[in-house]
């Protein structure tokens, strides 16, 4: 269950900021911003939007089924430790400076706490998550350059941060609603199959979208999308040789062999894409239907030869 990633009863942030524009300020002001009961840790600070801030984890009053880091690479398998002994079980790590930067030693370090509190670590390297209906919202970047959309239907499941928050953003300029969106970068824990379950069981979700540059349990990804019922939009990543090397460098991920993934996403039914343009007028459209089309039963009238072979 990633519930608590979506709709937190509490949430704290570790390595918040007193700086105005800092990751770790923007990300503790957007959720006082909603309401949710947040706390703040960093040892440098007393006080950081007038709420109290704690030195460390152990520290903090009562227990957070939310975590947010937002500190140096280098101190987050600590405070991964101290989180496991707080209880603190649900974590979004959005530092960057893991697999993706060649520290893949740092990046084992990770796996220990995980595995020793059976911890659900969503990251590194992520801009983490957001929800229109609960108001979560973990994305560090400023809402006067990040627009936020409205409710809607339509989520989307991203492994790039820029990414997806262009996505957001476009989204939010054209009217289009969503549900739910989800960075999740380096996918040390929660991978694209888990996130692809927890929107499947989401009620305000309709359409699926996802960007990915690699499928980590590829024969689990086609069992789970098959049985899925809602439409899954999909565009992949690193399709061409540089396009590879350059989603090993930006997640620390092997893309693939297009064919390949071009066969999986067909067994899994999904729904290929070549662009963010085709995404959003795929999902925008099945979102407004009623019900979704069945079988062959198309019939296309055309003025002109070439637009008719085209749409078959």
């Amino acid at each position: 269950m990633l519930e608590s990633f979506f709709k937190p009863k509490k949430a704290v942030v570790i390595g918040a900021s007193r700086k105005k524009g800092k990751i770790g300020n923007v990300i503790f002001s957007n959720l006082l911003d909603k309401k949710f009961e947040a706390e703040c840790v960093n040892p440098k600070a007393e006080k950081i939007l007038g709420r109290r801030c704690y030195a460390n984890v152990s520290e903090m009053r009562g227990k957070a089924d939310l975590a947010v880091i937002a500190t140096p690479a280098k101190t987050v398998p600590k405070i991964l430790d101290e989180c496991g002994k707080k209880g603190i079980r649900n974590i979004i790590i959005v530092s960057a400076g893991f697999k993706e930067t060649g520290n893949l030693k740092l990046m084992d370090e990770l796996k220990k706490p995980i595995k020793k509190y059976s911890l659900r670590v969503l990251g590194p390297n992520c801009l983490g998550t957001f929800d229109a209906y609960s108001g979560i919202d973990t994305l560090f970047m400023l809402k006067s350059r990040l627009h936020r959309p409205e409710k809607g239907s339509i989520s989307l499941i991203s492994q790039s941060g820029a990414l997806g928050a262009a996505v957001l953003d476009l989204a939010s300029k054209k009217g289009i609603g969503f549900s739910k969106f989800v960075s999740y970068g380096n996918a040390i824990d929660i991978d694209e199959t888990d996130l692809l379950k927890e929107a499947a069981k989401d009620k305000n979700t309709k359409v699926i979208c996802m960007y990915i540059e690699q499928i980590k349990r590829g024969q689990e990804f086609i069992r789970t999308a098959k049985k899925i019922k809602k439409p899954i939009i999909f565009l992949k990543g690193g399709v061409t040789e540089a396009g590879n090397k350059a989603a090993m460098s930006h997640t620390g991920s092997l893309a693939g062999s297009a064919g390949i993934y071009a066969g999986v996403l067909r067994q899994a039914g999904c729904i290929q894409v070549k662009d963010i343009r085709e995404m959003f007028i795929i999902a925008d459209t099945l979102s407004k239907v009623k019900s979704l089309p069945k079988g062959n039963r198309v019939q296309v009238i055309t003025n002109g030869g070439g637009y008719g072979i085209n749409a078959t």
